[in-house]
């Protein structure tokens, strides 16, 4: 469902920022319902992301959640704990692509003149 909010509100510059904090209150809660699914996780980052890319008054906010969200998978979930320290596999490969997805949301942000990219994390 929030990807078709992200959808709404990149056609609908009027209601743009409604559309992103419906579709950013539904990965919220796709985190709140499967905490420690990968996969989720990720989804919601980028979408995060993609609400930063789109917004117009909420851009730092957007990017603090999604490089938070990035950097906790990037530290290992779930099933990714248990191949922490692999060279492969799909959650090895999900933490790689999670700390380049961090790295590229606190390039955004500050771009963006955002204070700080995720609070706490360094990187």
């Amino acid at each position: 469902m929030s990807l078709v909010y992200l959808q709404r509100a990149a056609h609908d510059s009027q209601q743009r920022e409604r559309w992103l904090d419906l579709s950013t209150e539904y990965a919220n809660q796709a985190i709140a319902a499967a905490p420690l699914d990968e996969l989720n996780h990720f989804n919601a980052a980028r979408n995060f992301e993609s609400a930063g890319d789109l917004s117009v008054t909420k851009k730092c906010p957007y990017y603090q959640r999604s490089a938070g969200l990035f950097h906790e998978l990037s530290e290992g979930l779930g099933a990714g704990k248990k191949d922490a320290g692999k060279e492969e596999g799909p959650a090895v490969v999900l933490q790689k692509n999670a700390r380049e997805g961090e790295s590229r949301v606190k390039q955004k942000a500050t771009a963006a003149n955002c204070k700080e990219a995720a609070p706490g994390a360094s990187g």
